[in-house]
């Protein structure tokens, strides 16, 4: 599977008023981020590799299972929040990815080393996420993740 990284403008997408509308719908949303966000980089691999690295970052933040849930249903102004049938999107609203961006700056060499047991493509997830994060937390960007 494909896991493209988006920094977002928030200011760019459905706004929560919209909820129940059109425009916000699963593909509304995407489509928005595609055509509004600035691509950032893309990466492949399996769903559960994909899955381990946000277990393994969110063993250093102190939350439980809501780094995963983000990156998997993670939505602008949790407008997905939800809704049924299958949609993947990852999605950490502008006003957490500073403290995510801190996190990970905090605890970098120490992440670094427990991503390695996952192997190179979950590294390279991890470096496309930290990347993002780094960009949209100088922006006051949103960051999301298309799973394509």
């Amino acid at each position: 599977m494909r896991f493209t990284f988006y920094v977002v403008n928030e200011a760019a997408l459905p706004p929560a008023a919209t909820r129940g509308t059109a425009a916000a719908t699963p593909e509304a949303v995407i489509a928005a981020i595609r055509e509004r966000g600035g691509r950032w980089t893309q990466v492949g691999l399996g769903v559960d590799a994909f899955a381990k690295v946000f277990e393994t970052i969110e063993r250093f933040t102190g939350t439980s299972n809501l780094l995963p849930n983000l990156a998997f249903t993670g939505s602008p102004q949790l407008l997905l929040t939800a809704r049924p049938g299958t949609w993947r999107l990852g999605y950490f609203e502008a006003s957490l990815v500073p403290h995510l961006h801190a996190v990970l700056q905090h605890f970098g060499s120490t992440i670094d080393a427990a991503m390695e047991p996952l192997g190179d493509d979950a590294e390279a997830a991890f470096a496309a996420f930290r990347s993002a994060l780094a960009e949209a937390a100088a922006r006051g960007f949103a960051v999301a993740i298309l799973h394509e």
